[in-house]
């Protein structure tokens, strides 16, 4: 977008333009702090939603944590996906799902 832009000068609209173009690339990651939000009794829910919402992504945000105190690797990979130097879908690579269970097989089992 700045590339197509006269030197030195944004125009008005270009803040409304981008935060559209990056909607998409950065939804997941505001979806997933409203989750986190909505681990305390003491947050209001929007319209139409619970505190139960987002239970899930809570649930297997600990599971890849807790893997990632156990394996370099998995921590490594949260750490990129957190910064967003890596795209979401790193997190369904076989390898990392495979790496994940057995970390929390060897937590689990002491």
């Amino acid at each position: 977008m700045l590339r197509h832009s006269a030197s030195g000068h944004l125009s008005a609209l270009f803040s409304p333009r981008f935060f559209r173009a990056q909607a998409q690339r950065n939804q997941s990651m505001w979806s997933f702090n409203k989750a986190l939000d909505y681990a305390y009794p003491t947050t209001e829910p929007a319209a139409g939603e619970t505190l139960e919402d987002g239970r899930f992504a809570r649930w297997m945000g600990r599971v890849f944590m807790q893997a990632g105190e156990v394996d370099k690797r998995v921590a490594h990979v949260l750490w990129l996906r957190r910064h967003l130097l890596v795209s979401g879908a790193v997190l369904l690579d076989p390898f990392l799902v495979v790496r994940i269970a057995w970390a929390n097989i060897q937590r689990a089992l002491g």
